[in-house]
């Protein structure tokens, strides 16, 4: 399968080129550093029914940890134009851990009803930002621009353990009778990775508060596509999944700045914060290749798959300006 960067990256480059044939200002730039801490999960759902039996299952992959990185931004003198890149990695594991909820209507009556489990995990990550504005109107108070960017972000989650519970329905009245704990094993259960290419477009304001700060804001819709790959290790079980999106991104920051005249370098500090949500209704496509309940070779495809990013951060940069 071509990586879809290829296909995204074209439709967002002539923006970032524009500005240098139309450059006319004496332009400057931004360099710093960026920590952000992020309170968000990507998720996925995925639905099987073949008309006698279904199998629902909800797994939650938590984004909450410390993210640390570089910015650079350049802007023409008046202000008028200005795009920027970021690239950011996780530093630590995330705070809460991985669940995974399966809802089962099976005809063995010996199976389970419900089945959830809690586990640990190693996280990496990679995401990269892409962002351009382009003054559209200029008022007494406040700043008009057109806004567009690229994100990439890369997920990568080993779950490394598991433990939790089987909830049984064991007689005809339908009520839960039975709850059969699963210990905890410290055994890798599950390879997740997903990666996610979003384009956004809206509109974005600012003002100034003096020579000193600025405030602005910015809202967008998104569109984009999701991949994502589970390898289930203990079930020897690979499933990839894929997708089509839409969704939005709210930001907000208020930067501080040491005014300077000509090539002068002086710091800026800024403070932001930022809700992206990313809905990417897809097909799975799983793979058996060394189950002891399935031969392998067993192949099923088409199944229902939805991929979700919820993605809340606040964040701070620092660096200088020349």
């Amino acid at each position: 399968m071509k990586n879809p960067i290829i296909l995204l990256f074209p439709l967002f480059l002539p923006l970032f080129l524009l500005p240098l044939k139309l450059r006319a200002d004496e332009p400057s730039w931004k360099v710093g550093l960026i920590g952000e801490y992020g309170f968000g999960e990507s998720s996925y759902e995925l639905r099987v029914d073949d008309g006698t039996e279904s199998v629902r299952s909800l797994l939650v992959f938590p984004l909450d940890t410390l993210y640390l990185g570089l910015e650079a931004e350049h802007e023409n003198t008046s202000g008028s134009r200005r795009y920027a890149v970021k690239l950011l990695t996780n530093v630590a594991a995330p705070g809460d851990r991985m669940t995974d909820e399966d809802w089962l209507d099976l005809l063995d009556p010996a199976e389970p009803e419900f089945i959830f489990t809690e586990s640990n995990l190693d996280y990496r990550s990679l995401d990269l930002a892409l962002e351009g504005i382009w003054e559209i109107g200029d008022y007494r108070f406040f700043r008009l621009f057109f806004g567009a960017g690229y994100r990439f972000l890369w997920i990568h989650q080993l779950i490394t353990d598991y433990q939790g519970f089987r909830l049984h329905d064991d007689d005809e009245n339908g009520s839960i009778d039975r709850k059969e704990i699963i210990p905890y094993t410290d055994k890798d259960a599950i390879d997740y990775s997903i990666i996610y290419h979003i384009i956004d477009a809206g509109l974005h304001g600012e003002t100034d508060l003096g020579r000193h700060s600025r405030v602005a804001i910015s809202a967008a819709p998104s569109l984009g596509m999701a991949f994502d790959r589970d390898d289930h290790l203990l079930r020897s079980k690979l499933s990839t999944g894929r997708g089509f999106g839409y969704g939005f991104v709210l930001r907000g920051n208020i930067e501080f700045r040491r005014p300077g005249t000509g090539r002068t370098v002086t710091p800026y500090l800024r403070i932001y914060g930022s809700y992206r949500w990313f809905f990417s209704p897809g097909v799975q496509r799983q793979y058996w290749y060394d189950d002891a309940d399935k031969p392998e070779g067993t192949e099923y495809d088409g199944l229902v798959h939805d991929m979700e990013l919820i993605d809340p951060r606040m964040g701070i940069s620092a660096g200088l300006r020349f």
